[in-house]
């Protein structure tokens, strides 16, 4: 729009200076001075396009290390309530807290029950609902059911999945073989015995 407008005026200003009388050498005069002003703008604008340029590839940037920050702010958020561990016994599942879980063999596998209650509960307490188990096991293999007391219990291929109150840390396997009926459990579902 400038462009036109400068060179409206340059044409007006011929016509002016050749009504005048003036020489053809101020027309080619006013004519240079109005084409490097012109060729100013020009510069100016493209110095302009590049800063643009610029601060938009700057902007992508920021955005792309605010999307890997909050990413790797999400995965550091990832808590599995039930995963794999690897132990003396094997690889064994662990709760959230990597507290070692078992499974009892006076509980029949798929019945959707437990015969831990009242004290023998308090010494095992149970795996509660399950929400976000680890990709290491198979999924198919989790279920719940609701215990007398209504509250739910885990279940992990059939068995109802305990931990065990002596435990005094993660990775702790105390319960292990207790009365020949508390087993660790692998990443299938079924009893380490040993």
């Amino acid at each position: 729009m400038m462009h036109k407008q400068l060179l409206a005026m340059l044409m007006a200003f011929g016509l002016l200076a050749a009504a005048c009388g003036s020489t053809t050498d101020a027309v080619a005069d006013a004519a240079a001075d109005v084409e490097d002003i012109i060729d100013g703008e020009e510069e100016a604008m493209e110095d302009e396009a590049v800063e643009d340029d610029a601060m938009e590839d700057e902007a992508m940037e920021d955005e792309a290390m605010e999307d890997e920050a909050m990413e790797d702010e999400a995965m550091e958020d990832v808590s599995h309530d039930l995963n794999v561990e690897v132990t003396d016994l094997g690889q064994i599942l662990v709760d959230a807290g990597g507290n070692t879980v078992y499974l009892f063999t006076n509980d029949e596998q798929g019945a959707d029950a437990s015969n831990c209650t009242g004290d023998c509960e308090a010494a095992w307490p149970v795996v509660g609902e399950l929400t976000s188990p680890s990709g290491a096991l198979d999924a198919s293999l989790i279920g719940s059911f609701e215990r007398e007391d209504g509250s739910v219990q885990a279940t992990y291929n059939g068995w109802p999945l305990y931990t065990f109150a002596s435990d005094e840390a993660p990775g702790d396997t105390n319960g292990q073989g207790v009365n020949d009926v508390w087993w660790v459990l692998d990443a299938e579902g079924n009893a380490i015995a040993s």
